[in-house]
């Protein structure tokens, strides 16, 4: 018995197992004779909520689960030390390995997909599927173990989380987590079991460029149906994957219902003017936009390029953006550059600063980042930098990045800011038209988009304010899909769905949207002029319009204003007539 492990009373003769991410896994088993599995949390893990709160989620959706793929879960509690633990039924089995004859192959992967069915329909994703993660008995039966990676459909990922081996080609587009994603890995299991080789191997920039772009190796030609169900679960589009996923299962020997297709937010539109900025090959490279235009996804666009290049790529958001980088780049590349990597921020800045970290003035720590950061990045020449938001960013900060980026080095800085810094090398966001609405509607939905839909959002131009009002109309039952795969769309429930957003604004906000959608034929207004015509009073002009853009609903430039989405119908005062 370890005696570090101290539990209550109901559990006898632990023994060690693994080692988790987290923590340690014991057997045991209850007073009743069952034998169990008991997952333990670090003590050093402790002091950190985040990590204790996705603990005890594993169990709770675990317990959410009844399905022989998934091991029963037992119970919960905390050991004497303080320590959270779970307890789930202790699996027999061990993880298949290739390779196997098709029709054991067959048998692993209708068993592992009949498991999927459940857990998707409960909700979740697995999220880190692969042979490791599987145990198969001699009975032929399949258990999907280590809920670790379990995680609500829709959570949106701010990493690229999972194994990349296994990694559909939207997960290193950091999409939200989604049931197709776990059909690609299956796929992957499916190729690996039947010829004992992964489809794709190789350096995580080697295994990026196969997942996206290459074609899996040829299969056995013994069983052509279970090489068209293991073509079908791998094809690269997650719409086209999700389209033929009936076919794949049925192919495994399964008859899941129907189900209508749901929103793909699986990856964004390639601009083409961001496209032709990056290949100029700036130093310094500033993409503009108003909030909702997209800016956050042209910068996952521009680490997607850098990476297909093979050139490392290190990012931050605005808040402590200069400390956050010298961690970033201590974690990834300071030990490829010789350079400390044992507590990296303490350890690189104790040979530069002269008095300890903690002691010194705001002005004098960012003096040593700068320090720090400027001779890292020196080290690091095919580096590429990403900040979003850097607008927001504490001034010192936002001074010091810039300052870092206007030296002659080979580094290349990628900002996202909406407007005010002083970069020459700019790419302004420009505004969507028709044809790209149109297309990223298609990319959502899988399909074209009906004309009504498109109608609908005619005065809808910046993606994100487009996303949310998909999202929004999908969950009122404006926009839904039919059983076979056919989306619909019904403008007056549309109009129904979009009053909340409205109802939750203040009332000022709500003066200003009505008085901008009567004068939408007028196109953008000056604030002034704007506030005067929904009179609303100076105090409350700012932050209503703060919130407006906020909520996408209406777009800045240059401090003019004008609709950017639709809005319901509504009885308002005419105030349309004073813009005159």
């Amino acid at each position: 018995m370890d005696e570090s492990l101290n539990l209550p009373p109901g559990f006898r003769a632990p023994r060690y197992l693994a080692q988790g991410a987290f923590g340690r896994v014991y057997a045991a088993t209850t007073e009743a004779g069952e034998p169990v599995a008991i997952k333990l949390l670090a003590a050093d893990r402790l002091g950190q909520p985040d990590v204790v709160w996705r603990f005890t989620a594993e169990y709770r959706r675990l317990a959410s689960l009844d399905h022989p793929a998934f091991p029963r879960a037992v119970d919960e509690g905390v050991d004497a030390a303080g320590r959270p633990f779970y307890a789930m039924a202790l699996v027999a089995g061990l993880p298949p390995q290739g390779p196997l004859p098709a029709s054991q192959v067959r048998t692993i992967l209708a068993g592992a997909a009949d498991g999927l069915l459940h857990l998707h329909g409960r909700g979740l994703v697995h999220g880190d599927l692969k042979p490791a993660n599987m145990l198969w008995d001699a009975a032929g039966r399949v258990s999907l173990v280590d809920p670790g990676g379990m995680m609500p459909i829709g959570r949106r990922r701010a990493t690229v989380e999972g194994t990349l081996e296994y990694l559909a080609p939207e997960g290193f587009r950091r999409a939200d987590a989604a049931p197709e994603a776990d059909w690609y890995a299956l796929g992957v299991v499916g190729h690996q079991l039947w010829t004992g080789l992964l489809p794709f191997e190789g350096p995580p920039a080697a295994l990026l460029k196969a997942h996206l772009q290459a074609t899996p190796p040829a299969l056995p030609g013994d069983d052509a149906r279970l090489a068209g169900a293991i073509a079908a679960l791998m094809t690269k589009d997650p719409a086209a994957r999700a389209r033929a996923l009936p076919a794949a299962l049925s192919a495994l020997g399964l008859a899941p219902e129907a189900e209508p297709p749901r929103l793909h937010r699986h990856g964004w539109l390639l601009r083409p003017a961001l496209l032709a900025a990056w290949d100029a090959r700036p130093s310094v490279l500033l993409v503009e936009g108003g909030p909702g235009s997209g800016k956050s996804q042209a910068l996952e666009s521009l680490r997607l390029a850098a990476e297909l290049e093979e050139r490392p790529w290190v990012g931050a958001a605005a808040t402590g953006v200069a400390g956050a980088l010298l961690r970033g780049l201590a974690r990834q590349w300071l030990g490829a550059a010789g350079l400390p990597t044992e507590d990296p921020l303490a350890a690189w800045l104790s040979g530069h600063v002269p008095a300890a970290w903690a002691d010194l003035e705001p002005a004098g720590r960012r003096a040593a980042l700068g320090l720090a950061l400027g001779q890292v990045l020196a080290r690091c020449p095919s580096l590429v930098v990403g900040v979003d938001d850097l607008d927001r960013a504490d001034a010192g900060d936002r001074e010091l990045l810039l300052r870092l980026a206007a030296r002659d080095t080979k580094v290349t800085w990628c900002f996202t800011a909406a407007s005010g810094l002083d970069v020459a090398a700019r790419c302004e966001l420009p505004l969507l038209t028709a044809a790209e609405v149109a297309a990223l509607v298609a990319l959502r939905l899988g399909q074209e988009a009906p004309p009504a839909l498109l109608t609908a959002l005619a005065a809808s131009d910046q993606p994100g304010a487009i996303d949310e009002l998909l999202v929004r109309w999908e969950s009122a039952g404006a926009l839904h899909a039919a059983l076979d795969g056919t989306w619909h769309f019904d403008a007056a429930r549309a109009d129904v769905a979009t009053l909340p957003i409205l109802d939750a604004l203040s009332p000022a906000a709500q003066a200003l949207a009505y008085t901008a959608a009567q004068a939408a034929a007028v196109g953008s207004l000056d604030a002034l002029v704007l506030g005067q015509a929904a009179e609303v009073a100076a105090d409350d002009l700012g932050p209503a319009l703060d919130a407006l853009v906020a909520a996408g609903i209406l777009a800045e430039d240059a401090g003019r204003y004008r609709l950017a989405r639709p809005l319901p119908r509504r009885d308002e005062p005419a105030r349309a007539t004073r813009l005159a």
